[in-house]
Parts: structure tokens; sequence; C-alpha cells
């Protein structure tokens, strides 16, 4: 098959988008020199080498997309500083070196998916009071998603991988390609939905789904381990309820790196909120507006939890809190 190259802009061309066209060779260094781009778009291809370093010359780009396809080198650092940039997706490449600095700081940038490359990441420890922040950024974004939309959204695919942090740690819900909205309360109308090369029936799927992953997210954010952390036949929400069954001190299975004796109790109650989230059965799972509250009680100093949890087989986990002689009360109610 004869293979298709990339040729320079014509000044004129302000918008450029040329995806699964199974485009090869580098993209000329001088894109963006001589034109005043506003959307660069360049998925699915054979790219190789580097990003020019002129894309956002004119101070107009707005969109830069060019995931999955052979690109390497380093990111432009001229990207950081361009203050128009709104979304760069340059996923599922070979990028390498060290990410711009400045990218972390850009006041617009909106959206910034660089996973699966080769850089160099220099290992950052979340310290707990974080890792809580981060945990109630995202269960704010999906209480909202699941409660106060109308119609309700279902996300389908919540993951670490699609939470996108700001400077700040501020937690961001992304990748709403699986979203679906609710067409009649907790369920959604039979559907085919491809995912990569499967095709996946769904039938009668509501909200709990999401509460998994999310239950998953908090097990990662209290244990250090990854959402795989296990064996070929265990998760780690398979794992952690494991745990709990046979009764094993939860302190001893909390990450390390941040395991203070001021924290233990947050992230204990976290860590069986988690396996709460993650029950097999959905009905056994609590709804995002009651995670929510859960989390945000934690923050404050005399924190309770104003909701009957008489509902969820797991309610035994939040015992042995502070919180516990409250929940009592609250069920006795």
């Amino acid at each position: 098959m004869r293979r298709k190259h990339i040729f320079p802009l014509h000044p004129c061309i302000i918008d450029f988008g040329v995806f699964f066209n199974n485009l090869s060779g580098n993209i000329p260094p001088e894109f963006g020199l001589h034109s005043s781009l506003r959307r660069f778009e360049l998925a699915s291809n054979s790219l190789t080498g580097g990003l020019p370093q002129n894309l956002c010359y004119h101070g107009s780009l707005f969109w830069l997309t060019a995931y999955h396809n052979k690109l390497s080198r380093e990111l432009p650092e001229s990207l950081g500083n361009c203050s128009s940039l709104f979304e760069l997706k340059v996923y599922n490449n070979e990028l390498s070196g060290e990410i711009p600095s400045s990218l972390w700081e850009s006041q617009h940038l909106s959206t910034l998916m660089i996973n699966d490359n080769k850089f160099t990441v220099y290992s950052i420890i979340l310290d707990w009071p974080r890792r809580l922040q981060i945990a109630i950024g995202i269960a704010q974004g999906l209480s909202y998603m699941h409660h106060d939309n109308s119609p309700p959204i279902i996300h389908r695919d919540v993951k670490v991988s699609n939470i996108l942090l700001d400077s700040q740690f501020n937690a961001k819900v992304a990748d709403f390609g699986l979203a679906k909205m609710l067409i009649k309360p907790g369920q959604l109308d039979t559907m085919s939905c491809v995912v990569g090369s499967l095709v996946t029936l769904l039938q009668r799927v509501n909200e709990k789904v999401d509460v998994h992953g999310f239950g998953v997210i908090l097990l990662e954010l209290t244990t250090g381990k990854e959402a795989n952390y296990g064996d070929e036949h265990s998760s780690l929400a398979e794992w952690a309820l494991h745990q709990i069954q046979l009764g094993n001190n939860i302190e001893q299975v909390l990450d390390k790196d941040v395991k203070e004796t001021s924290y233990l109790e947050e992230m204990c109650s976290v860590f069986k909120l988690g396996v709460m989230c993650t029950a097999k059965e959905p009905a056994g799972r609590p709804s995002m507006k009651e995670v929510l509250n859960i989390l945000l009680s934690l923050k404050e100093p005399c924190g309770y939890v104003e909701m009957n949890f008489g509902h969820f087989d797991a309610v035994p986990l939040l015992k042995n809190s502070k919180r516990e002689s409250r929940l009592d009360n609250d069920n006795d109610s």
C-alpha cells in the first residue's frame, strides 16, 4: 500500500484535520509558522518525529489532538505558553523527556491527556489530605451528574486514568466517550456499545456502575495499589473485601507512604467506604450523593453522616469510628 505523507499548510488554513488516514513521516517543522492555526487534529495515523515548535506561533491554537501515532521527542515548551490552548491530547505515542512544567500552570487548558508515552516521570507522593481532596472532587462531579443534572448522566468508565488534576490537585472527571443519559430513573434502554473491538450488550444499566468505579478509586487512594492488584482470579476490590471478611486489621493494608497516626481513622473509613461502593450487588451500593456526604463529613472536626444506612448490606463496615454512635442514632430514628 502506498504510504501518504503530510505536507505544509496553506497560510489561509486555520482548521486542519486528517485522522484515520494512514499518514506517515514527520510533521513539517514549519507547521503553524505561516498559518494562524486554530484546530490541529492528526489522531490515529502513523506519524513519527516530534511535534513542531511553532504550532502556536500566532497564539490562536485551540485544539491539538495527535493521539494514536508514533510521535517521539519532547513536547514543545511553547505549548505550555500557548494561552489559547484549551485541549491537548497526545496519548499513545512515544513522546519522551520531561513534561513541560508550563503545561501544569496553563490557565485555559481544560483537557490534558498525555498518558501511554515515555515521559520522564518524577514520583510525587500525594499526602492523605490531598488524596481526600481528590476523592471529594471526583464524588462532587459524579454526584452532580447523577442527582443534579436532568436527565442524569452515567459515565460508565470511572477509573483513575479518566480523572484529570489541575495544578492545585482539583479533580475533574474526563473522557465521556461511554457516557449515557438515563431515560428512566435507575435504568437505560437496552443498547449496544462498542468498546475497542468488542461489542457489549448492556441492559438495565444504572448509576451504580459509576459508584463501583469510584469505589475502586477510593481503594487505590487508601492502599496505594492498582485496580488490577491480585492474581488472575481477583482484583483490588475483591482483595479488599477479603481483608474485611478475614477480620484483618485495616491499618495494616493502608499505603505506608502516607499512613500517619492522625489520618488513620479517616483512611480506614474511606477504605471501608470503597468496599461498600464495590459491593457485588448494585443494590447494596450507596448513591454518589450519600458517598459525597460521607466524605465531606470526614473533613469536619466532629462530622457525622446525615442519612440512613439501614438499606446497605455493608453498613457494619463503618463501625468502630468516632461516628459510630451518631450512625446508630440515625438508624434508630
